[in-house]
């Protein structure tokens, strides 16, 4: 049941439209929509505009979210999140650690996969932004972090289960900020403690590490 504050989807005539179920009214081009008609609703049911237009009311996905978040840069894309999906294994029994939250899209993502995902992101305003765009998802399996992941790690007592190996992407050369980084964090992993049985991939720009 649809409560006040909650996040839904309503489409029709092939518009959509991301609203919270409450107090006031959604302009749409199919007319005024009372939100506080979302309250109590269930997912699939029905509500009307004020011209009588039908709306079909949903949950959000982690697509919605992908298309509605506010944007720290540019995110994965789905097909490449599910890559990272598919190649891991990644399933209900993991704790995915994800390196660089940016606006949280993938963390999304992972969430709707994964039991646990903890997510490190070392800039403050990222952080803050990825921290707003999380909590309208209302997941209570993200965990998300303002540090830098190797002094993430270096905090907790178990160990990394993963060999990292690197992919160099297309354009690699030598004084690329994003390889240096890459590099740099996943010799940090070898040997450092971690936040638990991970299934994850490293992303630093176009070099990836993975199982």
């Amino acid at each position: 049941m649809i409560a006040d504050g909650d996040r839904v989807i309503l489409s029709g005539r092939g518009k959509v439209y991301f609203a919270r179920a409450g107090e006031g009214s959604l302009g749409t081009d199919l007319g005024m929509v009372d939100l506080s008609l979302l309250t109590g609703k269930m997912p699939g049911d029905v509500i009307k505009t004020r011209p009588g237009k039908e709306l079909v009311i949903r949950l959000p996905r982690a697509t919605d979210f992908f298309e509605q978040a506010k944007r720290s840069g540019a995110p994965m894309l789905p097909r490449d999140i599910g890559l990272v999906i598919g190649l891991t294994g990644m399933n209900k029994n993991d704790h995915v650690l994800d390196a660089g939250t940016g606006s949280g899209v993938a963390a999304v993502f992972f969430a709707g996969v994964a039991g646990k995902v903890t997510t490190c992101e070392r800039r403050e305003e990222f952080f803050r932004l990825a921290m707003e765009n999380i909590k309208e998802t209302g997941l209570s399996n993200i965990e998300i972090l303002n540090k830098d992941l190797h002094i993430a790690t270096l905090n907790s007592k178990a160990r990394l289960a993963l060999d990292l190996t690197i992919e160099k992407g297309r354009g690699y050369r030598s004084g690329d900020r994003d390889a240096e980084e890459a590099h740099l964090t996943a010799g940090r992993l070898r040997q450092a403690p971690t936040l638990g049985r991970a299934a994850s991939v490293l992303v630093y720009g176009r070099h990836r590490y993975g199982v």
